[in-house]
């Protein structure tokens, strides 16, 4: 008998089978998140008038206010000049530093991926 064949005349099998799979992918979705870590304090941030590297809290939104002032965005109201900001190195991530500009970013194997403002 093939398997097929056991399949089509035990309609069960299959049944159990997707409720396995469906509870395992489930098990997997829910706990994966919960793996314990640190609780994210900061991310990157860009600063739109000077070009620099800086840090933003998890609770400033984009474009929030930085001490270079604001930033006249085009076709847009005039913000704050604070983007969020994405990091692709190839590097040690230890070497990027707040206020580095895109050129520096560059001198260590890494550069921005996106700026972000919502």
């Amino acid at each position: 008998m093939s398997v097929r064949s056991m399949l089509e005349q035990n309609p069960i099998y299959v049944a159990v089978g997707a409720c396995v799979i469906m509870a395992i992918a489930a098990y997997i979705i829910l706990t994966g998140s919960s793996r314990g870590g640190e609780a994210l304090t900061s991310s990157w941030a860009y600063d739109l008038n000077t070009g620099a590297l800086l840090i933003a809290r998890p609770d400033q939104l984009p474009p929030f206010d930085t001490d270079s002032g604001t930033f006249a965005y085009p076709g847009m109201s005039v913000a704050g000049a604070g983007v969020y900001a994405q990091i692709y190195t190839c590097g040690r991530k230890e070497d990027i530093r707040v206020g580095m500009t895109a050129d520096e970013l560059a001198n260590v194997g890494a550069r921005f991926l996106t700026v972000a403002r919502f």
